[in-house]
């Protein structure tokens, strides 16, 4: 017998006959002459073969011979089909956290790819629901996470979301296998802000989203000015729109007033210098109801009964003209004392009626707003404005700052005397457009109890910046930012849609955490309430112009735990801790920083920073003391005082040097 040619008789396992072709290789390895059997194996060569005629168009032929005794031969052949070899792809998955920003892999890793290779992947870029998926012909891919997606943002510890993407694998013959690749989103807590108050707080603690602790809140508090003497006039419109306009929680205008007026009127009878008051109440008329000298506590129950009955006689139109005219008659009587004169006009209308209150015959009666009205009022407030400081606050439904301005002396800086701001603003009211001129101010527009509460304390107070304490601020998993004290928004500028009031840079000093609040409020969110993530993001945007360089300051202790934090300890002696991963210990060198100490600094991935100034040139009468592993440096603070600073470094080897320190270890951002 021959196969392909050759004899194959004594063919055995041991001495097999092998016959190789362009397709593959034929082993004869067994000859069974009588049986008339032969045994055999086939390895095809791993060559890509032409299947494009079919599976069973690539067939390996071997001629196979048998001869009897007689000599008669008989042909056959031995027919072996190579089958074609498609890929098979799997499902592939991934996963990312909502914090992470992209993972990469590859889809080829886990498929079978079959003989005819190369085999190649569909590439390109596939949007997801997500993020966005880019894909190689070599099957390597990354997936970008779109970090500023809601739902991505609103996932929580244990959620989780899935972006599926659907991909081609194709070997050279053309045989292609379709799968998916799975990412799975897994949320992790919130990015969260906690704000400490301003007595000394030990759980100010981050968790495992990229967090903002701060140590204070900041703020000011209101003083009235202890041991001056006032003699104070109470302008209190009782209109009928007083009863109808309500505040968005349901509170009257009138009752709002009454409130706020009660607590004033406790206020300065608790005042220890001596307090003249008068109220006078208008609508379409003007009238005295309380006049008392010394106001203290024993008498005080006159004020509060004068406020109280109001309800009763509120209605009627609005008349400026005359409640000026009896309130500048009031201080001519008293001013002889030589206190200081100061006038709460409480009001949510224009003036609508003008003239005496009636005993001349003199009123007019109008309802509506006219030029002769806005006259009169203008008028009698200028000799109201000559003998006292006059706080206008308007009702944010019935009336607008910029008309109310031109009857309030003060500004955020002091009284309003000069004639260079005399100013014209023209208004049509429906009946006629009218004009108001005169020396403008700046008056407040409120629409809460509390914005009249703090109205009504501008006018005869100061303010001052809320003190700070020793806190305990912790980190959690994420990249965290930490103040130790509060934080400075004294730069920020936003204006009070609802109120019209123009919060201007410098306007609000030590207002702290809550100008960010209002800032983001009003300039980004059309009057809504900004929300935690919101603020985190503005504060990891912006943090280097938030440090506050207040020369007073808590001994605080701040640890950053994991992740790349920032820590800024502020004026005080501060404990710093930065964890794990790559920290940033910020100071400003023109501050009081205090004596500091980095208990755990990285050489190498950690660095202080000095946020204030922008080469290492700046910094004033630094010394290194290698010692002690201790950087002292001085700075002018805040209050103009010079400091002495230090900042001692625990993890930083002994022979360092100032310059080795700044260069290695420092960087200036100012």
């Amino acid at each position: 017998m021959t196969v392909a040619g050759k004899d194959v008789t004594s063919a055995t396992s041991t001495t097999p006959v092998v016959i190789n072709t362009a397709k593959g290789q034929l082993v004869i390895n067994g000859y069974d002459a009588v049986k008339g059997e032969v045994t055999y194996t086939y390895t095809e060569n791993g060559t890509r073969k032409d299947h494009s005629k079919g599976d069973d168009s690539v067939i390996d032929n071997f001629i196979v011979a048998v001869k009897d005794k007689a000599g008669n031969t008989a042909m056959d052949s031995l027919d072996i089909k190579i089958t074609d070899t498609a890929p098979v792809a799997v499902d592939d998955v991934n996963s990312i956290g909502e914090k992470g920003t992209s993972v990469s892999g590859s889809v080829l890793a886990n498929d079978t790819t079959g003989a005819d290779i190369p085999v190649t992947v569909t590439s390109g870029e596939q949007n997801g629901n997500y993020g966005k998926l880019v894909l190689g012909d070599d099957g390597k891919y990354t997936y970008h996470l779109d970090g500023n997606n809601e739902t991505v943002k609103a996932l929580n510890s244990g959620e989780k979301l899935v972006d599926t993407f659907t991909y081609t694998v194709k070997d050279a013959d053309g045989d292609t296998s379709t799968a998916t690749l799975s990412i799975t989103i897994n949320g992790v807590d919130s990015d969260k802000i906690t704000i400490g108050t301003n007595e000394p707080n030990t759980d100010i603690k981050g968790g495992g989203g990229n967090d903002v602790l701060i140590g204070d809140a900041g703020g000011t508090q209101t003083i009235i000015t202890k041991g001056t003497d006032y003699n104070v006039a109470i302008l209190f419109d009782i209109s009928n729109s007083m009863k109808t306009y309500k505040t968005e929680s349901g509170m009257s205008y009138l009752n709002m007033a009454k409130a706020s007026l009660l607590k004033l009127a406790g206020e300065l009878a608790a005042h220890d210098g001596d307090v003249n008051v008068s109220l006078i109440v208008f609508n379409q008329t003007a009238k005295q109801v309380v006049d008392i000298r010394d106001l203290n506590e024993s008498n005080v129950d006159s004020l509060l009964r004068g406020i109280i009955v109001q309800d009763s006689q509120a209605g009627g139109v609005t008349n400026y003209d005359d409640a000026f005219k009896d309130t500048a008659a009031w201080f001519n009587k008293v001013s002889g004392n030589g206190y200081t004169n100061v006038t709460y006009f409480l009001t949510d209308g224009q003036p609508t009626a003008y003239g005496d209150d009636g005993r001349s015959g003199d009123l007019r009666y109008l309802g509506y707003v006219t030029q002769n009205a806005v006259n009169a009022g203008l008028n009698s407030f200028k000799a109201l404005s000559a003998v006292s400081d006059v706080h206008a606050i308007g009702f944010k439904q019935g009336v607008e700052q910029t008309t109310l301005k031109y009857f309030d002396t003060t500004t955020q800086s002091g009284n309003l005397t000069e004639e260079s701001n005399v100013v014209d603003t023209f208004y049509s009211y429906g009946r006629e457009r009218v004009v108001y001129q005169g020396t403008a101010g700046e008056a407040a527009i409120v629409n809460s109890p509390d914005e009249l509460d703090a109205a009504l304390k501008k006018g005869s107070s100061t303010t001052v910046v809320e003190g700070v304490s020793n806190d305990t601020l912790a980190g959690g998993e994420g990249n965290d930012i930490l103040f130790g004290d509060s934080i400075n928004t004294d730069h920020l500028s936003w204006t009070n849609s609802a109120t019209g009031s123009v919060y201007k840079a410098g306007s609000h000093d030590g207002m702290g955490s809550q100008a960010l609040n209002e800032f983001i409020k009003w300039s980004e969110n059309g009057g809504v309430a900004a929300t935690d993530q919101q603020k985190v993001d503005y504060v990891q945007k912006h943090w280097a112009e938030l440090l506050d360089n207040r020369s007073d300051g808590g001994n605080d202790t701040l640890n950053g735990g994991a992740g790349d934090d920032i820590l800024f300890g502020g004026a005080g002696d501060d404990s710093l801790t930065g964890g794990e991963d790559a920290d940033k210990f910020v100071f400003l060198a023109n501050s009081n920083s205090g004596k500091d100490q980095i208990l755990d600094f990285q050489a190498g991935s950690d660095k202080v920073v000095f946020a204030d100034l922008v080469g290492p040139e700046q910094l004033q009468g630094a010394v290194w003391n290698d010692q002690t592993h201790t950087l002292s440096f001085t700075g002018v603070g805040k209050d103009g005082a010079t400091y002495q600073n230090s900042i001692t470094f625990s993890g930083i080897s002994s022979g360092e040097t100032l310059n080795s320190i700044l260069e290695k270890h420092v960087e200036f951002i100012g």
